[in-house]
């Protein structure tokens, strides 16, 4: 029933918007789009007030709302993101060459041309050309400079293990020493036990 409603929601939009049986009314299609949108969350009908936003039919002309219009599209529906990703790259398109003619009406409005001559567009070329190169330098020069610290710390950390390891072999060693000494000193401390010792071994052995 739901799914029913919401193909009767975007039918409607679509015989407005193409005029199929009426006159061509976008303000009402885009009614019913938004309803179907809203209420039933319509990929389709997302889309189709992205475009409408996109071209300015039936409200006003806005690539922002329209770029919102087609992620919700791309975000409710897998089949939809085929067609959106065609759709932003469009608008993406638009936007920037709607940016440029603005910055070219601006500065024709200014006269650029008569203030600062009719090569300054090359100078302001040349000019962030020369700072984009001094950027990547900068980045560049940042980049080895980490790349440095991190072989430092790297070389650090090999030789705090050096040392723990020789640390470690002197420790040993100095325990094997210490009880070697310990034994000493017990047969210095005790030498008849040890003598009795060997000579019963020597007569268990005549005996045997």
């Amino acid at each position: 029933m739901l799914l029913g409603y919401t193909t009767a929601r975007l039918k409607l939009g679509d015989y407005y918007y193409y005029g199929h049986g009426t006159d061509v009314d976008y303000e009402t299609a885009a009614l019913h789009y938004r309803l179907a949108s809203e209420q039933q969350h319509s990929s389709q009908a997302m889309f189709n007030l992205g475009y409408m936003h996109e071209h300015g039919l039936g409200m006003k002309k806005d690539f922002h709302l329209a770029k919102r219009f087609y992620d919700m599209a791309a975000e409710s529906s897998i089949d939809a993101q085929a067609p959106t990703s065609l759709a932003l790259a469009n608008l993406g398109m638009k936007f920037w060459l709607d940016v440029c003619s603005e910055y070219l009406e601006m500065v024709h409005k200014l006269g650029l041309d008569s203030l600062l001559g009719k090569d300054w567009d090359l100078y302001l070329m040349a000019f962030v050309a020369g700072l984009l190169g001094l950027l990547v330098l900068i980045y560049r020069a940042r980049q080895q400079q980490e790349l440095e610290r991190s072989q430092r710390r790297q070389r650090q950390q090999e030789l705090e293990l050096q040392r723990q390891r020789e640390e470690q072999q002197q420790a040993e060693e100095q325990q094997a020493e210490e009880q070697r000494a310990e034994e000493q000193a017990q047969q210095q401390q005790f030498p008849e036990t040890s003598n009795q010792t060997g000579e019963e071994a020597e007569l268990q052995d005549q005996q045997q």
